[in-house]
C-alpha cells in the first residue's frame, strides 16, 4: 500500500456517522392530554383565586406548549463524529476546542446516548442517541480528543422529563 493510500484508511477509521431521532418518541393516550389540561385548570383556577392574573396567563400558554409538545414526533438528524468535531445535520458543527467533555449514558430498553458538553451557558449539553455499536465506535474517536466524564448524572429535569413521556 502506498502512503496515500493509507493516510485514507487511516482518516476512515476516524469516522463515523449514523441517524438517529433527535429523543425517544412516547405515544400519549387521551388521559396524558386530560392529565394536563386539568392540572393546568387547577393551577389556572389557583392563580385567579390568588388575582395573579399575569401567572393564569403564562399557565394558559404552557398549557399550550406542553400540549402541542407532547404532540411533536421528533425529526431524524444525521450526526458525524470526525477528525474535526461533532457534526449534527448538515448546518451545526462543533469543533473539539469548543468542547469539554463527553459522557456516555447506556440503556438497555433503549438507545443509548452520547452525552458532549460544550463551553456555553446556554443549551451546553449535546445528546445523540445511537446502538451501541456506534456508541463504541464513537467513544474510540472522541477519547482521543476530549476527556470522558465518567461521573456523569441526567438532570432532574431530564428525569422528569422522561418520567411525563418526552
Amino acid at each position: 500500500m502506498s502512503n496515500k493510500e493509507n493516510k485514507k484508511k487511516d482518516k476512515k477509521k476516524k469516522e463515523i456517522s449514523w441517524r438517529a431521532a433527535e429523543y425517544e418518541y412516547h405515544k400519549k393516550g387521551s388521559g396524558w392530554y386530560f392529565s394536563v389540561i386539568g392540572i393546568a385548570a387547577a393551577i389556572f383556577i389557583f392563580a385567579l383565586s390568588q388575582k395573579n392574573f399575569f401567572f393564569a396567563m403564562f399557565v394558559v400558554v404552557a398549557a399550550i406548549m406542553v400540549v402541542s409538545f407532547g404532540k411533536r414526533r421528533p425529526r431524524v438528524l444525521d450526526f458525524k463524529i470526525d477528525e474535526e468535531g461533532i457534526h449534527v445535520d448538515k448546518d451545526t458543527s462543533y469543533s473539539y476546542d469548543n468542547l469539554e467533555w463527553f459522557a456516555i449514558d447506556s440503556r438497555s430498553k433503549s438507545l443509548s446516548q452520547i452525552i458532549i458538553k460544550k463551553d456555553s451557558k446556554i443549551s451546553p449539553l449535546i445528546k445523540m442517541r445511537a446502538d451501541s455499536n456506534v456508541v463504541e465506535k464513537a467513544k474510540n474517536i472522541l477519547k482521543e480528543k476530549i476527556e470522558e466524564n465518567e461521573d456523569y448524572e441526567e438532570s432532574l429535569i431530564d428525569s422528569l422529563a422522561e418520567f411525563l413521556g418526552f
